[in-house]
């Protein structure tokens, strides 16, 4: 297949020392490389990434989006996924793996694609070391979208997506969840400098003319 770049997207990421803000991550890297996005899912970053895949040819995968859509196989496997969701927990790495591989083989297949913008993984540092076992690629960029976690519950409450996740105790779950096992992810990519941090206490305009200066750079570095 040709060669992947791949970008990164956020999900709300707890910073350390200051656990009233929370943050998300993307970025971009090259040859079979993906972007991630962690738990629990940032409202902020859709609306982001999706205008991120229209100025920049990008394909946008949502981790999420693929596994809720795996739920719906009638599956006993997707039945399993469907109430580790329901619980606010960790799906195993294999099945997400797969999926967002499968998704990027099709995009490459039908068009060509060969950057993508894929937000909701790693979700722990699990996740982040089978990824990058299996495919050799880490990513070169990561975005965080940092919020005060008020704000965050707010908008996770309020957006109305019909989703079965979106109640105050699995909320309170995913936050729980983030705190203990996505950190480590947060921490191994600021060790190597690759973590990019936005403001996204903002409106969506003001957020996204930082954000894509950040990407115009990395885009024109990868070409």
């Amino acid at each position: 297949p040709p060669p992947h770049r791949r970008l990164r997207a956020g999900r709300p990421r707890v910073g350390q020392g200051d656990a009233g803000r929370w943050e998300g991550g993307g970025g971009w890297a090259r040859s079979p490389r993906a972007a991630r996005r962690d738990p629990p899912h940032h409202p902020t970053t859709p609306p982001q990434c999706a205008r991120l895949a229209d100025e920049f040819g990008v394909v946008h995968l949502s981790a999420g989006d693929l596994l809720r859509a795996h739920t719906k196989s009638g599956t006993p496997d997707g039945d399993a996924v469907a109430a580790m969701i329901r619980d606010g927990a960790i799906v195993p790495s294999s099945v997400t793996i797969a999926l967002l591989r499968a998704a990027m083989d099709a995009a490459a297949a039908a068009t060509g694609a060969a950057a993508f913008l894929v937000d909701g993984f790693p979700r722990n540092d699990e996740n982040r070391a089978a990824y990058e076992d299996a495919t050799a690629a880490p990513p070169s960029f990561v975005l965080f979208f940092d919020c005060p976690e008020a704000v965050m519950k707010a908008r996770l409450l309020g957006r109305n997506q019909g989703r079965t996740d979106d109640n105050e105790a699995t909320i309170a779950k995913r936050f729980a969840v983030f705190t203990a096992a996505s950190m480590p992810v947060v921490s191994h990519y600021e060790r190597q400098g690759r973590v990019r941090r936005v403001d996204a206490d903002r409106h969506p305009d003001a957020v996204y003319a930082e954000v894509r200066q950040l990407f115009e750079g990395v885009a024109a570095a990868a070409k």
